[in-house]
């Protein structure tokens, strides 16, 4: 019976910080008017990775939608194990840009597959705080 209840305990934690922590994982910013660009190649720093694209895009439709319905849809997919909460951050690389949309804040938001730094598969997806570098913006 002991085991069960701090079995549930844990994950409670778990899931509580991990929501916090979540409000978007992006470490890179210039200036707090101007608005992150992101592009393949970028590194970003995550606390959140999820296993499949799938699951990402449902978390992001949850938080298009409102907070509290983001927030049960995350803790629903961490108990899941569909994603996976990192402490200390992780460093990965933005492999592919699978889409971007406005969060129930109206922040612009960026849904990424990453890899490691070094290797180019994808090993999870994540969404970044910020949008998604045109062409244009991307030319130097």
């Amino acid at each position: 019976m002991t085991y069960n209840i701090k079995n549930k305990i844990l994950i409670f934690l778990v899931v509580f910080f991990s929501i916090f922590i979540l409000s978007f994982t992006s470490v890179k910013s210039e200036s707090k008017t101007k608005e992150t660009l992101w592009k393949i190649g970028d590194i970003v720093y995550t606390l959140v990775l999820c296993e499949k694209e799938k699951h990402i895009l449902e978390i992001a439709y949850a938080d298009s939608q409102s907070r509290l319905i983001f927030r049960e849809d995350l803790q629903i997919k961490l108990i899941q194990r569909k994603c996976a909460v990192f402490n200390p951050p992780i460093e990965l690389k933005v492999i592919k840009i699978i889409g971007d949309y406005e969060d129930h804040n109206k922040i612009r938001s960026t849904i990424i597959a990453t890899s490691t730094i070094n290797n180019d598969d994808i090993i999870g997806y994540l969404i970044i705080a910020g949008r998604p570098a045109t062409d244009k913006e991307t030319t130097y």
